[in-house]
């Protein structure tokens, strides 16, 4: 995660570098395996630690570009036609879905990494993202700033309110032009923020997949200490919000001496699987 922090954490001050057996910090493998099908570049994996080309390996097999992800299942299938049905490109029967990736996929990480290295993954994740947004939030602003006129113009006046059509269009085919123009307009903005929320959604449902993994490994080989974490984490937020909805007569739960208890618990929540990827706030 080293490279998405501001401040480095250099190999000698690292906790995990050690001078016996030093962590090697100067690998670049070859390119990535990718569908044979596709005649897009390939990308170098310039990961300098095994989690991180770990982390890299898994982006690329279950790639939005190459890939199409099911809920029902919590998988990855690739979209593929049959060779014939390539040349042919005629009416054909309907395509076949090969499944990339999916709980199974995630079991054998989490067999091979271990439940700490599991978890490191949806923290690097996690990282990824906050970069992402980061950098996202800095270029529209960038971006949007000889333009920010007009988006003030269209969100207090011209699209107010957005259920109705424009107030200056009469008729339909003044609405149209409208709109082409506002796209056309917007379109520069609208790619970049499309292809950063693509890849914002696409890291939000690996952690999901990885924290229903965890979930998996914690109800089985630690069944007393997952029903433990639930039940506390359920009390808390019961006294949290009973606490914001009547503070004078609900103190506050958690005083000087159990201040460190939150942090410690959405540690334990993560590791175990038990939190909510969807809706955490970065």
């Amino acid at each position: 995660a080293n490279k998405f922090l501001r401040r480095k954490i250099f190999d000698e001050h690292s906790s995990f570098q050690s001078a016996v057996i030093p962590i090697p910090s100067t690998i670049i493998l070859g390119p990535i395996p990718s569908n044979p099908n596709n005649k897009t570049k390939k990308k170098q994996n310039h990961n300098l630690t095994f989690m991180g080309r770990t982390l890299q390996a898994l982006s690329e097999l279950t790639s939005p570009q190459r890939t199409i992800y099911s809920p029902n299942d919590c998988a990855w299938f690739c979209y593929e036609l049959s060779t014939d049905d390539q040349k042919k490109k005629k009416q054909s029967p309907p395509p076949l879905f090969q499944k990339l990736c999916g709980l199974e996929t995630l079991i054998t990480v989490e067999r091979s990494l271990g439940v700490v290295g599991l978890a490191g993954l949806d923290r690097l994740l996690a990282f990824q993202i906050v970069h992402t947004l980061s950098a996202t939030c800095r270029e529209f602003k960038v971006q949007a700033k000889p333009i920010a006129a007009f988006l003030e113009h269209l969100q207090c006046q011209a699209l107010d309110p957005e259920w109705l059509p424009p107030a200056s269009s009469t008729s339909s085919s003044e609405t149209a032009k409208f709109y082409a123009a506002v796209t056309k307009k917007l379109e520069p903005l609208a790619h970049r923020l499309g292809s950063s929320l693509l890849a914002v959604g696409h890291a939000q449902l690996l952690r999901k997949s990885i924290t229903h993994a965890l979930c998996l490994r914690s109800r089985l080989d630690a069944s007393h200490l997952n029903s433990t974490l639930q039940a506390l984490d359920a009390s808390l937020l019961t006294d949290l919000m009973a606490h914001y909805q009547d503070p004078q007569h609900k103190p506050y739960p958690l005083d000087d001496d159990k201040k460190n208890i939150l942090p410690e618990l959405s540690k334990l929540l993560d590791a175990s699987g038990l939190s909510e990827p969807f809706q955490t706030i970065y």
